[in-house]
């Protein structure tokens, strides 16, 4: 369920509980919505963001040093030579062969440690964004 459709939820739990069915468990029933989220809608207005659990990842944390290392080499280093990660994934297998990483797992952590604020970033941003500097050069061109 989405946030805006939670948010309207709890607000429709909150009238019906103050001046319809007026018990937790009628307006469960009225709503069709389990007597948990009833109680959450009654307890606050703001809906509290899902708990996400820390994970550990116990196949790369043997490497991870290793991964780090490699990676601030990389910082230095031009643009043209930084290891990618498969690159990275053939080092780790030849340097250290009793660890078994897969390429994808290695890949996402390149990913996640290089380029951080590029996961959360929509899919055409930069297109959006070089489109409107090209339409406003040509604009400031044309004027």
């Amino acid at each position: 369920m989405d946030r805006r459709r939670k948010v309207e939820l709890f607000e429709e739990i909150r009238r019906e509980y103050r001046f319809g069915a007026g018990t937790i468990q009628g307006v469960a029933k009225t709503l069709k919505t389990h007597r948990r989220m009833v109680r959450q809608a009654l307890a606050s207005a703001i809906l509290q963001e899902r708990k996400r659990p820390a994970r550990s990842s116990p196949k790369l944390e043997p490497v991870r040093e290793f991964i780090d290392g490699i990676l601030q080499s990389d910082r230095e280093a031009p643009r043209k030579q930084r290891h990618t990660a498969h690159r990275i994934w053939g080092r780790i297998c030849r340097e250290h062969p009793d660890t078994a990483v897969a390429e994808a797992t290695v890949r996402r952590s390149r990913m996640r440690r290089w380029f951080p604020k590029r996961l959360n970033r929509p899919p055409n941003a930069s297109l959006i964004s070089s489109t409107a500097a090209l339409l406003a050069g040509v604009v400031f061109l044309l004027t």
